[in-house]
């Protein structure tokens, strides 16, 4: 049933076909797969990308990029507000499929590298047990004989305590006498800002594995005509119908899925309507959490908030296929250090010891902002439904819409002229005649 409202779609970005959707994986199945919910979503976009006629059209035309996302839910399959938690998933998928799509466009690296490698061999009067020398500065000498004072308190309650003088002692720290260090380390910075209208999710991917560990992926396109009605969009630009691309009323479209279906759909779509107008169709979800023995009003209050919630997630993902500018950053910190060192205890007694460490650390910071004005934003219908792979979880979602003849029809409505539709010819005008330049440039050219 989802057939015709995806070949819409498809006028926008490649030719579809019906082999690109997959069947639903059954929760039975998926309770069977020991893999964790991560590595099969994974596995399923590469699948996807690899033999959906649909992907490898779009792979092959130079003027569109195809980027991933991926993103797990911060709570388990079995938690009440896991619909809400699985929905903020789909969101963090697709800016982590944003981030993708700008650091293709452009990114800046720093790099910095640094080895410290130290030997030295220390002659044995040197390490013998050594007091502290005095520090020279005031406020330096200030701090040691604060710390010193506090040190002489604690060995006095320590031996108030019943602790001898010598365990007392014993509590100093040994002092270290290093023989031998070998350090590495890499940090590098990568900064990526850019806009990123026009991208569209044309498949999302999910899994529930047996531990309710839940992950949500995106592949999402940017094509040259996406980003064109955007800006478009964007810039209160006048648009016009294409015959050419003239397709069934957008509501009988949408008429194809049934509640039971939408679960599985998030973001933007661009469809055509019957004049062959662009339609932005937005899917928003939300979880409804359901109490036992809660109100007839209460359960009412509670699915209406959700349903502003999944209404408010709708229109925020239309607004960013508008206009949206990004940017994102990442630090990566890696290193090693291999010591060999002496330690010497206030009694004279010392060790030797070894130490081997690796730093491993990764630090991502991501920041999507949109604003745009539309006439004519249109809640088009909400559902509810039962999440299909997971018994109990009940999800609540919004369709918003935006196409240019709801906004002539809202412009009309309140004694404004239309902007979309075409002007009429002026009476008394020459007749209607048809002409072309010669055909200088081929398809080589292009």
């Amino acid at each position: 049933m989802r057939a015709a409202a995806v070949a819409a779609m498809l006028l926008w970005l490649g030719a579809a076909s019906a082999e690109d959707e997959p069947a639903a994986v059954p929760a039975e199945a998926q309770a069977e797969d020991p893999a964790d919910a991560g590595s099969r979503v994974r596995g399923m976009m590469q699948a996807w990308l690899a033999e959906a006629p649909l992907a490898r059209d779009l792979a092959g035309r130079p003027d569109v990029l195809v980027v991933q996302g991926v993103a797990d839910a911060a709570l388990a399959a079995g938690d009440a507000r896991w619909g809400k938690s699985r929905a903020l998933a789909y969101e963090v998928a697709f800016l982590d499929a944003m981030r993708a799509f700008v650091e293709l466009r452009r990114s800046t690296v720093s790099v910095e590298v640094a080895r410290d490698y130290f030997q030295e061999d220390i002659p044995e009067e040197d390490l013998a047990y050594r007091p502290a020398e005095p520090a020279g500065a005031y406020l330096e000498r200030v701090a040691e004989k604060a710390a010193v004072l506090a040190e002489r308190r604690l060995d006095e309650a320590l031996r108030e305590s019943g602790m001898s003088e010598e365990e007392v002692q014993a509590l100093a720290p040994e002092q270290k006498h290093v023989l031998f260090a070998d350090r590495y380390s890499r940090r590098s910075l990568e900064r990526a800002v850019g806009a990123a209208s026009g991208l569209v999710p044309v498949k999302t991917f999910e899994a529930v594995d047996a531990q309710g560990y839940t992950v949500v992926g995106v592949v999402a396109v940017f094509s040259q005509r996406m980003r064109a009605l955007a800006d478009g969009i964007a810039r209160g630009k006048s648009l016009r119908a294409d015959p050419g691309r003239r397709d069934a009323p957008v509501a009988d479209q949408l008429a194809a899925f049934a509640d039971a279906d939408l679960p599985r759909e998030f973001g933007v779509r661009v469809l055509a309507d019957e004049q062959g107008y662009p339609v932005l169709v937005a899917f928003g979800q939300w979880g409804l959490r359901a109490t036992e023995g809660d109100s007839n009003r209460a359960r009412s209050r509670r699915r209406e908030f959700a349903f502003r919630q999944a209404e408010s997630a709708a229109r925020s993902y239309l607004t960013a296929f508008v206009r949206t500018c990004t940017g994102f950053s990442r630090e990566s910190v890696v290193a090693q250090a291999a010591e060999e060192v002496i330690a010497v205890a206030p009694d004279g007694t010392g060790w030797e010891s070894d130490m081997a460490t690796i730093t491993d650390r990764l630090a991502e910071k991501a920041q999507a902002g949109s604003e745009v004005s539309l006439t004519g934003l249109t809640t088009f219908r909400t559902w509810q439904a039962e999440h299909p792979d997971v018994a109990g979880q009940q999800l609540v979602g919004a369709v918003v819409m935006w196409s240019p003849a709801r906004e002539d029809a809202v412009r009309q409505a309140v004694g404004e002229r239309p902007k979309h539709a075409a002007e009429p010819a002026p009476a008394g005008g020459s007749e209607p005649s048809e002409s072309g330049s010669r055909v200088i440039m081929d398809e080589s050219d292009f």
